[in-house]
This record gives C-alpha cells, structure tokens and sequence, in this order.
C-alpha cells in the first residue's frame, strides 16, 4: 500500500499540480513504511519546492540513511544544493557520486548547472557534453548545453544547436521548458516566455523537476507579470 500512496502523490506532484494531496499521499506512504527512501526523497523535492530547503534537506538526509549508495538520492541532495544556490556545495556533492559511477549523466547535469552560475562555462559545457554522451542525446541535457553556449558569447554555436534541436523528428519529445530555457542563454526573453507558457499549458514535468519557481536560469524573466502570473496558475505564488 505504501507504493501505492507514493505512486499517487508522484502523479498530483509531476502532472497535477495538487500540492495538497501529494504531500498529503506522500506522507500515508511514509506513514505506512517509515524506510520507504523513495518517498522521502519525492516529499523532500516537494518541500523544496515551497522554498523549505532545510526540511527538504533532511528528509533527503533520511532517504540517504535508508538507502546511502543511491545515485539518484545522492544527487537530488545536489540538486537541493543548487536551488539553494550553494553552487559549490553541489558540485562537491555530484563529485562524489561520480566517484560511484562516472558515467552518471543526472550528476553531470545538475553539476554543468552548478558550474554555469558559478561562470565556469568550460567545466560546465564538459560536463554537459560528457552527460549528452552517456545519455545519447538527452534533450533536457541539449537545452542547457545551448544556454550555457550563449551565456558564455558562443551565440553563433548556441543557435546552431538549437536548430538542430528544433529540427529533431516528433518522435523525440522536446520539452517547452527546454527550449524557453534555451532561448533565454540567447537572451531572447520574448520568445522564452512563450515556450514557458506553453510548458505550463502541456504540465512539463520539466517545470517540477527543475524549480521552475527556483532555477537561476529562469532570473531574466522572473519579474515579468508573464512569468508571475505563470507560477500562479501553478499554484506557486
């Protein structure tokens, strides 16, 4: 029944959007089996979410004690890290689980964003490319290579790729949130924020894993009424 209850609570938190009911089914998971790692770690990435970071924190503390050599929990502590904007702090994270397995391409990304806020746009496109390598040309992963490309005044690579990325067949998903996110490397806020309202309009699960109501990337745009009135419809604000 506990995976039950969790199962649930993923479907209100990634398409939903029922804060309420997913913390809520989450915490009958938790209830129902106190060691249950996965859902700790999903209620954790939920209280991050609500700008709770500490509590998120622990709770992912409690998943890690459950389960210490999970890749994926070990990273989601970076990825708390990096909403924090403890850039260094995840960096050394994901380090570490590199260490476990190098070929890790979640620990790549979230490390590659950490670079990129710290403007260690090098580090950042190697880890990128070496994250594109291993997970065969993951859109997400193409997204922020393209951001990081134009923060970095490689503009004329940034829009080559993202040609490229726009091209690809419709039997390769794109995520909006991918392309908003590479428009803005471009600083093409106008068009951004349209791929933006349309991630809200299709529920990318894209705009939960990342924070969209936390990722750095999105600053740029975060005073606009468009944005703001975006998070609202998301219940974020």
């Amino acid at each position: 029944r506990s995976e039950a209850f969790e199962a649930i609570g993923h479907v209100e938190l990634l398409y939903d959007w029922n804060w309420e009911h997913a913390r809520d089914s989450y915490r009958h998971a938790i209830e129902l089996n106190p060691n249950y790692a996965t859902a700790l770690q999903r209620n954790a990435l939920l209280s991050a979410l609500f700008d709770r970071q500490n509590e998120a924190l622990e709770e992912m503390m409690l998943a890690i004690n459950i389960e210490p050599i999970s890749l994926i929990i070990n990273t989601d502590v970076a990825l708390i890290y990096f909403i924090q904007k403890n850039y260094q702090l995840a960096i050394e994270k994901c380090l570490t689980v590199l260490e476990t397995d190098p070929g890790f391409a979640v620990a790549l990304f979230v490390m590659g964003l950490s670079y990129e806020q710290l403007q260690q746009f090098d580090n950042a496109l190697d880890c990128f490319q070496k994250a594109l390598d291993v997970s065969k040309g993951n859109t997400i992963i193409r997204g922020a290579l393209i951001h990081t490309l134009g923060k970095s005044g490689k503009k004329e690579k940034a829009e080559s790729l993202l040609a490229e990325l726009k091209d690809l067949p419709p039997s390769i998903y794109v995520s909006p949130y991918t392309l908003a996110c590479a428009y803005l490397g471009l600083n093409e806020l106008v068009t951004a924020l349209k791929w933006l309202e349309k991630a809200v309009e299709t529920h990318s699960v894209w705009l939960i894993h990342l924070h969209m109501k936390s990722d750095p990337r999105l600053d740029p745009v975060r005073k606009d009424k468009r944005f703001r009135d975006l998070l609202k419809q998301m219940k974020l604000s």
